[in-house]
Parts: C-alpha cells; sequence; structure tokens
C-alpha cells in the first residue's frame, strides 16, 4: 500500500475533471517496486501499474531521485473513466530545484490556467 507522505500538494478541489498538478517530494515507493524500461537510444524510464494507478518516471526525475530520494516534482496528473469510477494515471513527473513552498504556488499556478482552460474550452 502506498502511503501519502510523498504528496506535498494536491488541489481540494481539481481545477478540470480529468487533468491538474500536483506536488511531490520524493516517490511513493521504492526503487525496486518500478519497473525499469529502455526507451530508443538507451534512455531509460521507470513505470509503475496497479489498482488503476499508472505512473511514469523519465530519465531526469530518475536522476534527480537517484541523487537525492527527497527531491522535489512537479507531476501532472491526469484522470480517466474506468468502468463506473476514475482512474488517477501520473503521466509526467519532473524535478524542480526549489523549495516545497515554490513548488506548491507553481502548481497552483499551473492549476488556474487549467481551470481557465476548462472553462474556455468545456474540457
Amino acid at each position: 500500500m502506498m502511503g501519502k507522505d510523498y504528496l506535498k500538494y494536491t488541489p481540494e478541489k481539481k481545477p478540470s475533471k480529468t487533468y491538474y498538478w500536483e506536488v511531490w517530494q520524493g516517490l511513493p515507493f521504492p526503487e525496486s517496486k518500478f519497473k525499469r524500461e529502455f526507451l530508443p537510444d538507451a534512455i531509460e524510464a521507470w513505470s509503475y501499474s496497479r489498482n488503476g494507478l499508472s505512473i511514469w518516471i523519465p530519465q531526469t526525475a530518475i536522476n534527480a531521485y537517484r541523487q537525492n530520494q527527497r527531491a522535489i516534482f512537479i507531476a501532472t496528473a491526469e484522470r480517466k473513466k474506468h468502468g463506473k469510477g476514475f482512474r488517477t494515471e501520473v503521466i509526467s513527473l519532473r524535478p524542480l530545484e526549489t523549495t516545497i513552498d515554490d513548488a506548491i504556488l507553481e502548481a497552483r499556478d499551473l492549476n488556474k490556467e487549467v481551470a481557465k482552460w476548462h472553462r474556455k474550452f468545456k474540457w
């Protein structure tokens, strides 16, 4: 079972029904829980998929995590319909060289933009 201590910010009210930004410090699981994958040009990525949760971690985030297991990441999360409910997929994880507070401000600003586009285009 995944603990939530890595999750430093998730919007209380999602800016759209399907897409939002979060702030993580570290990862929800140790490296051993992720599947190592190699993309063309031998670029490493990690993936995890279980119980409706899919996480994709690109090379830049892996490098940051290996240097500092408490690294700060901004994550884009996409909620997709699955059966009668939703399942959440984290589709991107990007390391940030900043404080938790500044990362949260950035995520809040991004969520405001998502909300604005959601209203404009009625996603």
